[in-house]
């Protein structure tokens, strides 16, 4: 990718960005109570005089118009702040910060399961096309593809912690922790990348360069790997890049499930709470990393097919 590409794809980054941040602090905005009442009310025994209410409004610049909110707060987080908690009293920064290297292990590990079991299936079901392994591989994706990621780590749960007693339910710190948080998350990409991969190697594995490559004696492992895999990769990076983005900004039901430390739990702990500094803060990081993810995935774009880069 060349200068002049990266810099258009950063400034179209910009509109996307503006968009979340409108979205995250609306969520502030429109969400129902006072923030002011339901943070004393949580510090004070008994109901919160008026008075203090409206003092701490205007400490918070609640009383201030929506639009000059927005524009505080907008320039408060090009700053790197996030506004504080209302139930911690600790920046939302610091909180997120302190949870996301737990997100990001879990969703790594979830994402190379993925890959590596969605993509080495996809090619062996589509080199076996129309073989009894290859139908049991497409009903299993459906199956899989169906179920929600939250009923998956229910059904971990049952079996290995509860009555194979070989795994935790709960906690983080070592792979035996991450190891059923990290399958449930995986389930569904797996089956869809399962899906992408077969389709397209079908296709790739039709065209007239396959058949020059078998009548040049090449090994089917050759043919299979070198010519027809990398060129369904770009595809498949297409699908890898979007799920590991969803699966960063969207892993906060397993984490509930699994007790796991990260951000998205903290996300669901702060919604209950009504401590919207820490949702907007969790909806603005999210959507960062998914525009992050897929500049990412445009750059090695080029980087696998040249074409690409003949395109610029």
């Amino acid at each position: 990718m060349n200068v002049r590409t990266a810099l258009r794809r950063i400034l179209a980054m910009i509109p996307a960005l503006i968009g979340a941040s409108i979205i995250a602090f609306a969520l502030g905005v429109v969400a129902p109570g006072d923030p002011a009442y339901m943070a004393l009310s949580q510090s004070a025994t008994g109901e919160p005089r008026p008075e203090a209410v409206q003092e701490l409004r205007a400490e918070w610049g609640l009383d201030d118009p929506v639009p000059i909110q927005y524009v505080k707060w907008v320039g408060r987080v090009l700053q790197g702040d996030l506004g504080v908690s209302y139930y911690t009293g600790s920046p939302v920064t610091e909180e997120l910060m302190q949870r996301l290297p737990a997100t990001l292990n879990l969703a790594l590990v979830a994402t190379a399961m993925a890959v590596m079991v969605g993509i080495s299936t996809g090619v062996l079901s589509a080199v076996l096309s129309g073989g009894a392994l290859d139908g049991a591989l497409r009903v299993s994706t459906v199956f899989l593809a169906s179920l929600p990621g939250f009923l998956v780590g229910l059904i971990l749960i049952l079996v290995f912690a509860e009555i194979l007693g070989i795994m935790p339910t709960s906690g983080y710190g070592t792979w035996k922790h991450t190891v059923l948080p990290a399958v449930a998350l995986a389930t569904g990409p797996t089956a869809q990348l399962l899906r992408v991969t077969r389709t397209q190697m079908i296709d790739v594995l039709g065209q007239d360069y396959m058949r020059t490559a078998r009548a040049k004696g090449l090994a089917q492992s050759m043919v299979v790997l070198q010519h027809g895999l990398r060129n369904t990769l770009i595809n498949t990076l297409t699908v890898v890049g979007l799920y590991l983005a969803a699966i960063l900004g969207g892993a906060a039901i397993i984490e509930t499930v699994f007790a796991w430390p990260g951000i998205g739990r903290l996300a669901v702990d702060s919604i209950t709470r009504r401590d919207y500094p820490v949702v907007q803060g969790f909806v603005l990081l999210a959507a960062g990393i998914y525009v992050l993810v897929n500049f990412v995935v445009d750059v090695l774009y080029s980087v696998i097919d040249p074409r690409v880069r003949a395109g610029e």
